[in-house]
């Protein structure tokens, strides 16, 4: 299809990329996040917070400049707080729960992990596009294996006994 220009709705056409633009930076979002669950930078800040970047740095041994680039975007993101008068960063209870509080149901962690492994695993999607021949199960990234389990994991333990299998007649009793 051949696009002329002047067939172009521009209000339609910015609306359009302005989504596009949320989703890549959401996407971004989404990869800072997982970097600070796999380089134990949330659990750090969780704990010793408010912490300025070189504290957070020097606490898990990273260099200031890194961690201080992680720390700014999670802050303009929302994902954390940030004092500029104190040049402290600092987590909610919420933002704690989300980002650091692995086991409880309410924590991210493995979401974002198995999210990930479809990017890891883009290649071989590519390729079942163009066979057909699917990708099994137990080929996926293990990113996808241990997400799944760190996310649902926490949900399942909290309700399973207690709410689950007491709401299926006849299940408890057996």
């Amino acid at each position: 299809m051949a696009v002329r220009i002047e067939d172009v709705d521009e209000g339609k056409l910015e609306e359009l990329q302005g989504k596009v633009i949320t989703d890549v930076a959401g996407s971004m979002g989404l990869l800072l996040a997982y970097m600070g669950d796999q380089l134990d930078l949330y659990s750090a800040l969780a704990e010793i917070c408010p912490a300025t970047s070189t504290e957070l740095a020097e606490s898990v041994g990273m260099k200031e400049r890194y961690v201080r680039e992680w720390l700014s975007a999670n802050a303009a993101g929302g994902y954390i707080e940030y004092d500029p008068a104190t040049q402290e960063f600092s987590m909610t209870p919420e933002q704690a729960i989300i980002f650091a509080a692995e086991g409880n149901p309410h924590c991210m962690q493995g979401f974002f992990q198995a999210v990930v492994s479809g990017y890891t695993d883009e290649p071989k999607v590519t390729e079942a596009f163009r066979t057909g021949e699917g990708v099994p199960w137990g080929d996926h990234s293990t990113c996808l294996f241990c997400g799944t389990e760190r996310f649902f994991r926490p949900m399942y333990a909290a309700n399973l006994v207690d709410s689950w299998i007491p709401a299926l007649d006849g299940v408890k009793e057996k």
